[in-house]
């Protein structure tokens, strides 16, 4: 006897894909900007904001990405190409969010190191 097969929610499923895909590389961006505005003089709290978040991102999308995908009802081959795609996916939304990020560091070196610091540190 054959499972019923269960109707796709494509209303959730697009919302799922708006908000992972879509707002969080907008909350990735933001909160640095935010802390620019919040925090003008503080260039070590936008740096680490800049450098932290794209991989939280990451790190985020993983997890609740794997869980999605094991829970389908797809079969082992299928599911396999779902996991191959989902990782390209992610990687791609990790260096559009790293390019978001970049374009907002400060300028000049960050966290106030100087050429006189750099070159002690090389020593």
């Amino acid at each position: 006897m054959q499972a019923a097969a269960s109707k796709v929610d494509y209303r959730h499923w697009l919302y799922t894909v708006i908000g992972w895909d879509g707002f969080l590389p907008f909350i990735t961006a933001g909160v640095p900007i935010g802390f620019r505005l919040l925090l003008p003089n503080n260039a070590g709290a936008i740096t680490v904001a800049a450098i932290v978040l794209p991989f939280a991102s990451f790190l985020l999308r993983v997890d609740v990405g794997e869980s999605q995908t094991a829970r389908n009802g797809c079969g082992r081959a299928f599911r396999s190409v779902q996991y191959s795609l989902f990782y390209l996916g992610i990687l791609l939304l990790l260096l559009i969010d790293c390019m978001l990020i970049i374009f907002q560091l400060p300028a000049g070196p960050p966290l106030h190191l100087t050429e006189r610091t750099c070159a002690s540190l090389l020593r």
